[in-house]
């Protein structure tokens, strides 16, 4: 039997790291599919997956995955990795304009993450 407890929890925290931020997230809980939470505020929308750090660090079939789901315009798409002992790497990019498929990555720091969630 599969042991989802971790990975949930990690759902759960970046749920709450963007609920700090004034997003709404839906969580897909148990779904199984290429999308774990769509966070959105109006105006922004982003569809996420999250994964914990695997020891081959090999992830192209899960954001293969994730770049095939078709969405609106303006729509934007990250996949998060939560690094052991470190933080979280964060790949982001749009389907649409002049960056089209353009990733760009930036780290988050367990300090910054937990200081977004607990607001300080």
């Amino acid at each position: 039997m599969a042991n989802y407890g971790p990975g949930a929890n990690f759902e759960r925290d970046v749920k709450k790291y963007y609920e700090a931020k004034g997003y709404t997230v839906i969580r897909s809980a148990g779904s199984l599919g290429a999308i774990d939470l769509i966070v959105f505020d109006g105006y922004d929308t982003i569809l996420i997956q999250c994964k914990k750090e695997r020891r081959n660090g090999y992830y192209a079939k899960d954001i293969e995955k994730l770049e095939k789901v078709d969405c609106r315009d303006y729509w934007n798409k990250e996949f998060w990795v939560k690094k052991t002992r470190v933080g979280y790497k964060v790949t982001s990019w749009t389907d649409f304009g002049i960056k089209k498929g353009e990733k760009f990555t930036r780290e988050i720091s367990f300090k910054e993450f937990n200081g977004v969630v607990n607001g300080n």
